[in-house]
């Protein structure tokens, strides 16, 4: 089923490219690229969706909110893990999601003082390590500088607005300390399959 969606996703994408190649609104040369991006962006789509769908079911549309504001903005601009397969980090964006979902569930996450200590290390690690580029994908040094002012001024954010949240006793501070915890994951497992790439790099210069 995954495999049919990503191969409508990639036609998808492909036929978009067609056509605005054809009005001369994107040139024909970096066409992969644009299709890469197009399909990168279909399959994000499709991913909030489900997610959407899954907290109408369980009635948390307030977490999906708050995933929308705090996850996504730092994850993209962040960087992380990204799955080789689209059917991989569809299957990976559900599966973490509830499990967050299911965290979410103990109201007064953010009072648990182990949970906050490790979110502000992960917090700290993010502001001075990110982003994270995707070896297949290289930023420009325009991009890559812009991404981390961006990130920098997303983490400052959220702690001011997890210091008002808190003070005010509301459960989207424990929302944001799970959001938090979700994106250190997906930048750690980043960085680690980084390092595992430059390894095997370094192991076929040999």
């Amino acid at each position: 089923m995954l495999q049919f969606q990503q191969a409508k996703r990639k036609c998808f994408a492909e036929d978009i490219v067609f056509y605005l190649s054809k009005k001369k609104i994107l040139n024909q040369e970096n066409r992969a690229i644009y299709e890469y991006a197009i399909e990168v962006i279909l399959l994000n789509f499709s991913i909030l969706v489900m997610l959407l769908l899954i907290s109408i079911f369980w009635g948390q549309q307030l977490f999906f909110v708050c995933y929308v504001i705090f996850f996504v903005p730092l994850r993209v601009f962040s960087g992380g893990y990204h799955a080789k397969k689209s059917e991989t980090c569809f299957g990976l964006s559900v599966a973490l999601y509830v499990l967050a979902m299911m965290l979410s569930k103990d109201k007064w996450l953010v009072y648990n003082v182990i949970m906050s200590v490790v979110a502000i290390i992960m917090m700290f690690v993010i502001f001075l390590c990110s982003p994270i580029e995707n070896v297949n994908h290289p930023l420009a040094e325009m991009q890559r500088r812009r991404n981390k002012m961006i990130v920098r001024i997303i983490i400052l954010s959220d702690v001011a607005l997890f210091v008002v949240l808190y003070i005010n006793g509301t459960i989207i501070a424990s929302y944001e300390i799970i959001f938090i915890l979700l994106n250190g994951i997906t930048f750690f497992l980043g960085k680690l399959e980084n390092y595992k790439q430059y390894l095997n790099h370094v192991e076929k210069q040999k």
